[in-house]
């Protein structure tokens, strides 16, 4: 009888020691997989990491030579939302697909998933899913920038009163 007892004590030991391990592990802030930053998905990443920093001009070094010379630096901070790390803390943003259209432009697909807290009298949170897409091309110092006005811009107006848009996915 002793023996059993103590086999059992040995077990729910052993079962407490892997329930402290299994709720230390998932408190622990793993880091996100670094894509290449010579891959339309790596840059598409470390733009974003940009903009969810705050840091509108590391952000705008990742727009072609064209969008730049279209759009000044100026006007990209005036007319970007930069949203906080904060709104996207617990619901992280997702590469979805890449899809090359030759061997100059790709389209990357991004899932942002966004969890917005209850308001006074609604208890539960809520989270939404956005599809966000980035269109790059390859440029002629073999680097990938975007070639369209990207998510948190959706516009930048011009001096002559033109306005360049982002153009909806494919």
């Amino acid at each position: 009888m002793a023996k059993s007892n103590r086999w059992l004590m040995g077990m729910g030991a052993a079962l407490a020691v892997l329930v402290v391990v299994a709720i230390t592990a998932s408190f622990i802030d793993s880091e996100p997989t670094r894509y290449p930053e010579d891959t339309p998905e790596g840059i598409t990443q470390r733009y974003l990491f940009a903009i969810l920093d705050g840091d509108i001009t590391a952000a705008y070094a990742y727009l072609s030579t064209n969008l730049q010379e279209l759009c000044t630096l100026s006007e990209w901070k005036r007319v970007t939302r930069t949203p906080t790390r904060y709104e996207y803390e617990d619901s992280p943003m997702l590469l979805q697909d890449v899809r090359y259209f030759d061997d100059t432009e790709a389209r990357v697909s991004v899932n942002a998933n966004e969890l917005r807290t209850p308001q006074p009298f609604d208890l539960t949170p809520r989270e939404y899913t956005t599809r966000l897409e980035f269109t790059l091309e390859l440029q002629d110092d073999e680097s990938w920038r975007f070639s369209q006005v990207p998510w948190p811009t959706y516009h930048c107006p011009q001096p002559d009163g033109e306005i360049i848009e982002s153009r909806p996915a494919q």
